[in-house]
């Protein structure tokens, strides 16, 4: 027989988890932090006693619930490390206006990425625009793919991709 997990008890899991998984993150970031300088390094050893603390409360409360559950047992989960460039569907309205500006012409793939990181604040000329591009090739093949854009290059060419608005 299997029994229904409550909320509030799956909720404290999950917090217990990420919780664990931002203090590895703290701890396997301090020991480079070692030759930063001391302010730095007492404002991190700060955020990891905070953590601790907060990992303790959690673990604390989960030995009051009504359903006994060892919180030694539950994996930390690392959250992601890189916040998003563009807000949600950001990108897409990006792409689908910067192609609708061209009056049917075609733009590459570069062109259309370096319009998405001006409109987003990212520098053409940093490691962050790399990243960007490979997202906005992403995205336009997506959009391809749901007939909301037409791509002009052999999908199979080495070439840089042509795209044009429908």
């Amino acid at each position: 027989m299997t029994y229904r997990i409550p909320p509030s008890l799956k909720w404290l899991v999950k917090k217990r988890a990420y919780l664990g998984g931002e203090l590895q993150r703290a701890q396997a970031a301090y020991p480079d932090l070692l030759l930063a300088q001391e302010k730095a390094r007492d404002q991190h050893a700060a955020t990891i006693q905070a953590l601790e603390h907060d990992v303790q409360a959690v673990d604390r409360i989960l030995t009051l619930h009504e359903i006994a559950v060892n919180a030694e047992r539950i994996q930390p989960v690392q959250p992601h490390i890189n916040a998003r460039t563009t807000t949600y569907g950001g990108m897409t309205r990006c792409i689908l206006k910067y192609l609708a500006g061209l009056n049917g012409k075609s733009a590459p793939t570069r062109e259309v990425a370096i319009c998405v990181a001006l409109s987003s604040g990212v520098e053409v000329d940093s490691s962050r625009f790399v990243e960007l591009r490979l997202n906005v090739r992403h995205q336009l093949k997506h959009l391809a793919n749901q007939n909301r854009i037409r791509r002009i290059h052999n999908a199979r060419e080495s070439g840089e991709g042509q795209w044009a608005a429908l």
